[in-house]
């Protein structure tokens, strides 16, 4: 029922038509909610409403646990670098300091292997090669690491050949920061892969753990064409991260089968690189939710 008083007060003062609106508005919608429901109704609905916000917001965080993935358990073992190294004998230089710094980084957080992909295959060919090995026996030297340098050969189906490594005396002890350093060129970055696929005999065995209607019978193939990579040297482990160098965000045919799993980041610059920013992204790898395609 309409409050007489406050529908008198409001009578008495024609200027304020809003104020009149919302006494009449609340007093019908009082009428009706008295008229037709009771308190204990009242009660009901608002627990049967508070109930299914309840389960809503519970369905929403399982759905998104299921989906956020799980943080890495471990520091990465295996990086990937794509740089750029000019042509130029003078910035080239530059350049491949800068490598060799990155490859005294991973050898101090304990990544034991590291990829140096540059598209144009400088660093693996001419005066590059002896600037490269120079700059890692240094830095071996100073920071106190074992190294084995390799490139990748396109022409012998991508095998791995030796360029440098520390001596026999310092490999052999335990407690000796070890990385392996592969340098790649983009010629070079499928052709062991290429080479498995024409030689390996992928189909000759049946996966015992495949389902009937064949979901995982890939599993076979992807492990049958490691094994025989891995059997002629010329098998690269997938990366867990790999870091882009350049103004433009490029990976320049980074080898794929290295980038089924690995987190991407991108620097703008490979000379204002620093160790603090090889922390930083060790450090975002660490805390990076990995769904790893789900």
């Amino acid at each position: 029922m309409i409050e007489r008083e406050s529908l008198a007060d409001v009578t008495r003062a024609p200027s304020c038509p809003r104020a009149f609106a919302r006494v009449v508005a609340r007093a019908v919608a009082r009428a009706l909610i008295h008229g037709f429901f009771t308190a204990r109704d009242i009660l009901s609905f608002a627990a049967r409403f508070l109930r299914a916000l309840t389960l809503v917001d519970a369905r929403r965080h399982s759905t998104n646990a299921s989906t956020r993935g799980t943080t890495p358990v471990r520091a990465p073992r295996a990086l990937g670098f794509v740089v750029r190294v000019p042509l130029a004998r003078g910035a080239s230089r530059g350049a491949i300091a800068k490598v060799a710094d990155l490859a005294s980084m991973c050898a101090t957080h304990r990544v034991t292997h590291c990829v140096m992909y540059d598209v144009q295959g400088a660093l693996a060919r001419g005066r590059a090669v002896d600037a490269l090995v120079d700059e890692l026996a240094r830095r071996a030297l100073e920071r106190g690491f074992t190294y084995v340098a390799r490139a990748c050969d396109a022409h012998r189906g991508g095998s791995l050949r030796v360029l440098s490594q520390s001596v026999a005396k310092e490999l052999a002890s335990v407690n000796a920061r070890h990385v392996v350093i592969d340098v790649v060129g983009g010629r070079d970055a499928c052709a062991a892969l290429v080479e498995a696929a024409r030689s390996a005999d992928i189909g000759a065995a049946e996966d015992a753990n495949a389902s009937d209607d064949g979901r995982f019978a890939y599993k076979s193939h992807v492990e049958r064409l490691e094994r025989w990579m891995s059997e002629r040297g010329s098998f690269l482990p997938p990366a867990d991260a790999v870091i882009v160098f350049g103004e433009t965000f490029t990976l320049d045919g980074f080898p794929p089968w290295q980038l089924h799993g690995a987190e991407l980041y991108h620097e703008k610059s490979l000379e204002r690189f620093t160790e603090r920013d090889f922390n930083r992204i060790i450090d975002r790898y660490m805390h990076t939710a990995q769904r790893f395609g789900k």
